[in-house]
């Protein structure tokens, strides 16, 4: 995670250890930064070991040219075949192949909670609290109540306190299937929205233990817009 200087876009400071191509994206509340994400290929929340170059080349490899060109790997890569092949040379060697596995391999699934200010490589001198489970693969935390709140896939809401990070409560609360959709918070709850189950799970905020306000059958990709008015017949509404 890089720092920039928003006037001069000079780089102000880093965080070594972050997840490998995570999906995430960082939060701040009360002069500090927290993030929350998982890589796809490492720690608990990781998506199993990759297969070996050798094993792709036996399912893969028909001209036996000890390589995998674009036609014999496009479907298996699934898309990723062009960011495989560094080179650009419409194959993908060994050495390219060992080069993403290596890269991979040293995500660090990371929970934290970061101070401001700082220059150069603030890993260890800026941190404030730091967890590596429980931890969200698609949608980003949110801060709300005093917490850092997580939605993993399956429906398991992880809240930290967002000063020490200690936990306050993992559970399955919310619809099954996979979380695109960030949670959202108004009027003391938070949202959580299901992409494959369409329920949206409204959970008290701030609290020890999970409290299920309400579940609502919807079908949301991305994350609600929440609408406080100053009304009170619409407050706390999602939409």
């Amino acid at each position: 995670m890089i720092g920039y200087d928003l006037k001069s876009g000079d780089e102000k400071w880093s965080v070594t250890g972050m997840p490998s191509g995570c999906c995430p994206s960082p939060v701040v509340a009360d002069d500090r930064l927290f993030f929350a994400g998982s890589s796809s290929g490492a720690g608990e929340e990781g998506g199993g070991a990759m297969p070996t170059f050798d094993a792709l080349l036996k399912d893969l490899d028909k001209d036996k040219d000890g390589a995998i060109s674009r036609d014999e790997g496009e479907k298996a890569f699934q898309g990723f075949f062009d960011n495989q092949d560094t080179n650009k040379d419409g194959k993908i060697s060994r050495e390219e192949f060992e080069a993403i596995v290596k890269f991979m391999s040293e995500g660090k699934d990371s929970a934290f909670a970061l101070k401001a200010g700082g220059s150069g490589d603030v890993t260890t001198s800026n941190f404030l609290w730091k967890r590596t489970k429980g931890l969200p693969y698609i949608a980003s935390g949110i801060v709300f109540g005093g917490q850092l709140v997580m939605i993993r896939d399956g429906g398991i809401v992880r809240a930290c306190d967002s000063e020490t990070g200690h936990p306050a409560y993992q559970e399955r609360v919310t619809g099954a299937g996979r979380y695109y959709a960030s949670p959202v918070a108004a009027g003391g709850n938070n949202y959580f929205t299901s992409l494959e189950s369409g329920v949206a799970t409204v959970v008290k905020a701030g609290t020890e233990n999970a409290v299920v306000v309400a579940q609502n059958p919807e079908l949301v990709l991305f994350s609600p817009a929440t609408l406080i008015s100053l009304g009170t017949e619409n407050r706390g509404r999602s939409s």
